[in-house]
């Protein structure tokens, strides 16, 4: 379900503002989904999420990640793009705040200059007045106008750190967003995201893009055997051999459970496969040992596509994942690419 927010982009800020606070008191980090939550929460316009949350609020227990996750699908929608809409109105509405005060001391400071000219003309042209009431009203004026700039100095500078403050949670938030929190390779979001740009450059620059997707062999086996903690172990350590593998351009990503993608732009099939071999080689002549156990040889069966601009990065991923699960079958361990037996 999507919600319509009705809230003036004053209101919009001051909820922003009382959310982060919320989520620290309860020692939970502010990601886009948690964030969503509380501002929901705390809006007033969505009473059943509020019910439900309520109930949690009283005991810290029930206050995990996983809960706060489900509060958000069942009551508010799938897409975390709505915390990050919530920053920009109240990052929106801050700038705003700004611009008025300044045209408010704009205001102020023609007013005392209109003043001053017409002290000053009477003075040059002798009209009859009393020099120690224009002396007072003088000091009155000026002493209005320093409590003015003062009070202005005081609301920029309380509206420059709650700005910057907005700033940096957004970017952070937006981040969490575009990030898988395991291996601190990108999501599966933020996968798609990239794909979708890199292609259309492709398009427009004439140049190749291929697709490398990667599946742990027997990694069931690893859990099972090992436990969850170390299956964790394994993804992170995959994640990192592909990163020190590839070049800065390319993007590695989590696609889902055991299985990592890479983007290679402006890389040919010859290129790609090469890149596949050297992460293939790398994982597989590595003997893996974390804190309290040794799990040794880790393998991993990877799929090569190259980019046709006249089927869409649809068909890309569906090709890799083709060739991977042939290399599944030829006995794991290697690289397969689309369109090859």
């Amino acid at each position: 379900m999507t919600y319509e927010y009705f809230h003036s982009k004053d209101e919009a800020a001051q909820i922003a503002r009382a959310a982060l606070p919320l989520a620290n008191k309860y020692s939970l980090p502010a990601n886009p989904i948690i964030y969503a939550v509380f501002y929901e929460h705390l809006s007033g316009q969505n009473p059943e999420l509020s019910e439900a949350l309520g109930d949690k609020l009283g005991d810290s227990t029930l206050l995990s990640n996983e809960n706060i996750r489900d509060l958000f699908h069942s009551f508010i929608s799938q897409s975390d793009e709505h915390a990050v809409e919530v920053m920009r109105i109240a990052l929106g509405s801050l700038v705003e705040n700004t611009h008025s005060s300044l045209d408010k001391m704009d205001g102020e400071t023609s007013n005392y200059q209109d003043y001053l000219s017409e002290a000053t003309n009477m003075l040059e042209k002798g009209l009859n007045t009393d020099p120690k009431a224009l002396l007072h009203s003088l000091l009155e004026q000026t002493e209005h106008m320093q409590s003015a700039t003062k009070l202005l100095q005081e609301e920029l500078d309380v509206a420059r750190q709650e700005i910057q403050d907005l700033r940096n949670e957004f970017k952070r938030v937006r981040h969490e967003s575009l990030v898988d929190p395991l291996t601190n390779a990108k999501n599966r979001r933020a996968f798609d995201i990239a794909l979708d740009e890199i292609c259309k450059s492709s398009v427009e620059n004439d140049w190749p893009v291929c697709l490398l997707l990667l599946d742990i062999d027997h990694f069931k086996n690893i859990n099972d055997s090992y436990g969850h903690g170390a299956g964790d172990a394994v993804l992170k350590w995959i994640a990192k051999v592909i990163n020190d593998t590839v070049r800065g351009s390319d993007i590695v990503a989590r696609y889902g459970g055991e299985e990592f993608t890479v983007i290679l732009p402006k890389t040919d099939l010859n290129g790609a496969m090469s890149a596949a071999e050297n992460i293939r080689q790398r994982i597989s002549e590595q003997r893996l040992r974390t804190s309290t156990k040794q799990i040794g040889r880790i393998t991993c069966s990877i799929g090569v596509s190259l980019y046709n601009v006249n089927e869409g990065y649809e068909a890309l991923i569906t090709s890799a994942d083709s060739a991977m699960y042939r290399a599944k079958q030829a006995g794991r361990d290697k690289v397969c690419c689309a369109g090859t037996h």
